[in-house]
């Protein structure tokens, strides 16, 4: 049979002779492997005259190993992958809230004679949809809370300053510092984050 009429030679899409070993034309096509094989079947010999092998195979003749050592580290490897990216998924805060007080005045009176505190609320909304979301003040007899907005309209990711400010009655309020805490929940109720500062009576 010339090299012409050779199946495996005939099916190349590239025109190689796979005969002379691996060739930089080659595009894995494996259609000389399936050419060959069919061409055994019929003479009676066994398949794989041509094949997917390794020189390490080939010089020791070991059959194939499905399940090497590497295999396992690599499926290790993968499961701890995966698994960082889930947590890091699961564990992911929607709402972030920042508090920062005025740091050039810890309190002032206003017009009314109640002691006022100035503060910066940032929000972040690290959802991937759009969300209004309410400030209020964990209830707290003597302190009432003033907003410049009455909700805060965030797109995916965007973060916004809020100002405002807590007023304390001076007939109820003690001296010194009082804890309090800022309450931010989404319109759909679906998140909500609490964070703590003080009200502080000093300096009026």
């Amino acid at each position: 049979m010339t090299v012409s009429n050779v199946p495996c030679v005939q099916v190349c899409p590239t025109g190689i002779d796979i005969r002379d070993g691996l060739q930089v034309a080659c595009i894995q096509c494996a259609a000389c492997i399936d050419a060959c094989n069919e061409i055994m079947d019929k003479v009676g010999y066994p398949r794989g005259l041509i094949r997917y092998t390794t020189e390490r195979q080939l010089v020791e003749k070991e059959p194939s190993r499905v399940f090497r050592p590497r295999l396992f580290a690599y499926l290790a490897l993968l499961a701890v992958l995966c698994g960082g990216v889930i947590y890091a998924l699961t564990d992911r805060v929607p709402l972030e809230i920042d508090i920062r007080r005025d740091r050039n005045q810890l309190s002032s009176i206003n017009t009314q004679g109640m002691i006022e505190n100035s503060y910066i609320v940032k929000l972040t909304n690290k959802t991937q949809e759009p969300h209004n979301y309410k400030i209020t003040l964990a209830p707290q007899e003597g302190l009432s809370l003033e907003l410049r907005f009455n909700d805060v309209p965030l797109e995916a990711g965007e973060s916004f300053d809020m100002p405002v400010s807590i007023y304390g009655d001076p007939d109820v309020i003690e001296f010194g510092q009082t804890p309090v805490t800022l309450n931010v929940t989404s319109e759909d109720g679906k998140y909500k984050v609490s964070k703590q500062n003080v009200f502080t009576t000093q300096g009026q």
